[in-house]
C-alpha cells in the first residue's frame, strides 16, 4: 500500500500491484537509488524530474500526461481511428481516474471499495462510475437468456 496525499488534500492508502513495484524498483535503480523505496532517505521523491533529484511537480506530471495523450491522439489519427483519437485529444488526468473507477465497477468491485480508493465522501458520487452501460446490460440479459435456454 502506498499512502498518498490526494484530491481534496486527503490522505489515503492506495494498493500497488507487484508488477508496479517491480517497475518502481527499476526506475529507482535507474536514478542510482536503492530499488527498495523504503531503503532510501524519507525525503526521496518517488517521481523526480528528468535528469534531476527534485520531485516532479503536479503540473509537471500533468504536462507529461497531456503530452502522452496528444501523442496517442496523433498516432490514432495516423491509423484513421478518428473516434479513438478524439477521446485522447480530450483526455485528462481526471479521465484516468474516471476510467479506473469505471473498469473497477464493470469488473464487479464493490462500490464501497471503489469509493474508498477514489476518496469520495459519498457513495452517490462513486455510483457514477459503476452504473452499467447499455452494452453491458445487453450482455447480462443475453447471458441470462442463454442460461435459461440450456
Amino acid at each position: 500500500m502506498l499512502k498518498v496525499l490526494g484530491k481534496g488534500a486527503k490522505w489515503r492508502a492506495v494498493p500497488i500491484p507487484e508488477r508496479i513495484l517491480i517497475l518502481l524498483a527499476q526506475y529507482l535503480e535507474h536514478r542510482n537509488l536503492d530499488p527498495d523505496p523504503l531503503a532510501n532517505p524519507l525525503d526521496t521523491p518517488l517521481l523526480a524530474r528528468i535528469n534531476g533529484t527534485e520531485p516532479l511537480s503536479a503540473s509537471g506530471l500533468y504536462k507529461a500526461f497531456r503530452g502522452f495523450f496528444q501523442e496517442a491522439a496523433l498516432a490514432l489519427h495516423a491509423l484513421g481511428k478518428k473516434h479513438e483519437a478524439s477521446a485522447f485529444e480530450h483526455a485528462s488526468v481526471h479521465w484516468l481516474r474516471h476510467t479506473c473507477g469505471s473498469h473497477m465497477g464493470s469488473s464487479g468491485v464493490p462500490v464501497n471499495l471503489i469509493q474508498k480508493l477514489l476518496g469520495h465522501a459519498s457513495v452517490a458520487t462513486t455510483s457514477i462510475y459503476t452504473e452499467s452501460d447499455s452494452e453491458r446490460l445487453w450482455q447480462e440479459v443475453t447471458d441470462l437468456e442463454e442460461s435459461r435456454a440450456r
